[in-house]
């Protein structure tokens, strides 16, 4: 999610990752993103995480 709270990636296969674009346009300059990360284990048992990441980037830069 971004700081305005609109979702910007989901995925529910743990070896897909985000490519780092927004609405199909790259981000290239600094941002804050929020997570949120559920996970439900082979015994069934459900974890839920949450956390900020900061990406910083310069208009220059074509990928992260």
């Amino acid at each position: 999610y971004d700081r305005w709270g609109k979702q910007v990636f989901v995925s529910n296969q743990f070896d897909k990752g985000w490519d780092g674009t927004i609405d199909g346009q790259k981000v290239a300059t600094s941002f804050v993103f929020f997570y949120t990360i559920e996970i439900i284990d082979l015994k069934g048992s459900k974890s839920k995480f949450n956390g900020k990441v900061t990406l910083v980037g310069s208009k220059s830069m074509s990928r992260w």
